[in-house]
């Protein structure tokens, strides 16, 4: 009975964070979507602009500022790592998580 009622907490524990992962996933995505369309706007602005005279973008500064971006963004960061050896509810939560992003 012992047995039983820590396996039924076992699933319940990794049920409910891979449902908070899907979730909180999901809504990431939606937000990188949402920021990906305010950048390209905000880019395209600047070449009219600088194609008009109106502006005079730096173009190699800018680039470099996003190449920067792109790195940082291709590390792992800890919080991340921590929430993954956390099992059950980590896996549960970063397999929700990715489940959740994937399918926005």
């Amino acid at each position: 009975m012992g047995f039983e009622t820590a396996l039924g907490n076992l699933g319940t524990a990794f049920g409910g964070s891979a449902l908070a992962g899907g979730v909180t996933g999901f809504a990431a995505k939606k937000l990188a979507k949402i920021a990906v369309a305010i950048v390209g706007i905000q880019l395209a602005v600047f070449t009219y602009l600088d194609h008009q005279g109106v502006l005079d973008v730096q173009w190699a500064a800018l680039d470099h500022v996003l190449a920067g971006v792109q790195q940082s963004l291709q590390t792992v960061p800890p919080w991340l790592t921590a929430l993954g050896t956390t099992l059950p509810v980590g896996a549960g939560f970063v397999g929700g998580f990715f489940l959740g992003f994937k399918r926005a």
